[in-house]
């Protein structure tokens, strides 16, 4: 893809839904002791173990600065490092591939594998690995709009049935701790 198309792609999800694009929901999947983080139209992560919000909350440094050796602090926002070995800690990454309204209430976004990590899977006791996960299909209200400030939350509803995880976008409890 080049850039022109690269926009035109994160811009199909745009269209549908503006005050959701690249809002940032993590769930957890306790059985499999999975994190699974979500960029509205954008990405979504699968982490092999459980990773508290605050450390998810920051963008993963896949870029570098312009200027070579730039100063402290390079970015206006805080980052996390991207270049970790630790298969606990390094995700599986998915990239928006379609976007379609479902239902009369719901947006799917489906989000393919970008490559293999190529880690072995995390040995922290009772972790499964996600190699074998080629996308997710996470479903989201069409008639939410985002007020400033606000997160969701989300379910991850189903595992593995032909290779695909399905993620439920909702509005977090009252009582749902969201920091």
């Amino acid at each position: 893809m080049n850039r022109s198309e690269s926009i035109n792609h994160l811009m199909k999800p745009g269209r549908v839904d503006q005050s959701r694009l690249a809002q940032q929901t993590i769930c957890y999947q306790r059985e499999m002791n999975w994190s699974v983080s979500v960029s509205w139209g954008y990405s979504a992560h699968i982490y092999e173990s459980i990773l508290p919000r605050y450390i998810l909350r920051k963008p993963i440094e896949t870029f570098r600065p312009w200027m070579g050796e730039a100063k402290w602090p390079m970015f206006m926002f805080n980052t996390r490092p991207g270049d970790s070995t630790n298969p606990c800690e390094v995700p599986h990454w998915f990239f928006l591939e379609s976007i379609q309204l479902g239902n009369e209430d719901d947006i799917v976004t489906t989000y393919s594998r970008a490559a293999k990590r190529g880690l072995i899977p995390c040995s922290l006791g009772g972790n499964h690995s996600a190699d074998h996960i080629d996308r997710i299909q996470v479903f989201s209200p069409a008639k939410t709009r985002l007020e400033a400030g606000r997160t969701e939350c989300c379910d991850v509803l189903s595992i593995a049935e032909k290779n695909t995880t399905t993620v439920r976008i909702r509005p977090c409890m009252e009582a749902e701790e969201i920091a």
